[in-house]
């Protein structure tokens, strides 16, 4: 959890381990932001990254990122 005088983050991370080495990693992230002209903006970030032989990522084609934003102005 990160927190300033202008924004607030909560991240989960989950990973699935074989042995010591993560070979899945995934990461929620939530976020809110406060602008100086009271924008208000909520976001949410996924992402999981698939690994192999030890932490060689297995390439793009296996990762997955995704966000979405929503904006609130009073």
């Amino acid at each position: 959890m990160k927190r300033n005088n202008q924004s607030a983050e909560l991240s989960y991370v989950t990973s699935k381990r074989e042995g010591r080495a993560a070979i899945d990693v995934a990461k929620l992230t939530l976020r809110q932001q406060l602008s100086k002209n009271n924008d208000a903006r909520l976001i949410m970030t996924y992402s999981d990254t698939v690994m192999a032989d030890n932490s060689v990522v297995l390439g793009d084609s296996d990762k997955i990122d995704a966000a979405v934003a929503w904006h609130h102005y009073w």
